[in-house]
């Protein structure tokens, strides 16, 4: 029941607006916390005391109410303001610092500039890793087409390895490729626009990185998105306009992303 202390006038009059629908009373720790959230808040001194006195809370429907409580609180609370080249963590959590919490996962390489956007669109975390490999080991076509959805195309490529020799060398890399903090399957091969976006942010990334001893973004990147049997789409980073085609079957560098 921590955190009254935070709340703002408004949060906590929505909050309290929620305990009165809950069929249920507030005990006496409840309610000493209520006094001290009275005492920073005079202004609201007088209401507060005639609506916490009309409650008292029983045993049995604490624990309950008291996770609800908590529930609200959290999603009310402020929270740090996550950025570009800021680093990502297994356990969830971002920080500026890459020792903040175990398990750094890499880079928050971009950010969705929708505060509301759901989760898995609210940004992209580059891992730290790359390697040098062929988009396949010969030309051929797995639909994964999408220009947006790097998990759509590295699930489609992984699917049509299913039903031959391994051909997408690229996707079994991005999606499996060891890295402490990264489960497998979580991270993708980032389609084209995706792949744009990290690059776009590179100048912020690439001191991050280096910072974990991460690979930096400078060369030639192929993107899950396939343009036809022979070409896939790509980045180079030396050119003002990236986006460009490469051979399928031409070594150039693979990068990894997970969706937050």
């Amino acid at each position: 029941m921590e955190g009254f202390d935070h709340v703002s006038p408004r949060d906590f009059f929505l909050l309290t607006n929620f305990v009165c629908r809950c069929m249920s009373y507030f005990n006496k720790n409840i309610i000493n916390q209520l006094n001290r959230y009275i005492m920073n808040r005079k202004k609201q001194k007088s209401e507060l005391l005639i609506f916490a006195s009309k409650y008292s809370l029983s045993s049995e429907d604490l624990t309950e109410l008291a996770a609800e409580v908590a529930e609200e609180l959290e999603n009310k609370s402020i929270k740090p303001k996550i950025k570009v080249g800021w680093y990502a963590f297994e356990c969830g959590k971002f920080s500026e610092n890459p020792k903040a919490y175990p398990n750094c996962q890499g880079v928050v390489a971009y950010l969705n500039s929708d505060p509301n956007a759901p989760t898995g669109q609210r940004g992209l975390i580059l891992t730290p890793d790359e390697e040098l490999y062929p988009y396949a080991d010969g030309y051929y076509c797995a639909g994964s087409v999408d220009e947006n959805d790097g998990k759509f195309n590295t699930i489609k490529m992984l699917l049509y390895n299913r039903n031959c020799y391994t051909v997408f060398c690229s996707a079994v890399w991005c999606s499996a490729h060891p890295r402490k903090g990264v489960r497998d399957g979580e991270a993708f091969f980032p389609a084209k626009n995706q792949l744009k976006k990290v690059i776009a942010n590179r100048r912020i990334i690439n001191p991050a990185l280096k910072r974990i001893n991460g690979d930096i973004i400078d060369g030639l990147y192929i993107s899950s998105t396939e343009s036809n049997e022979f070409s896939v789409w790509g980045m180079d980073t030396k050119r003002d306009q990236p986006e460009c085609l490469f051979d399928k079957m031409e070594f150039l560098c693979l990068r990894s992303v997970i969706a937050f």
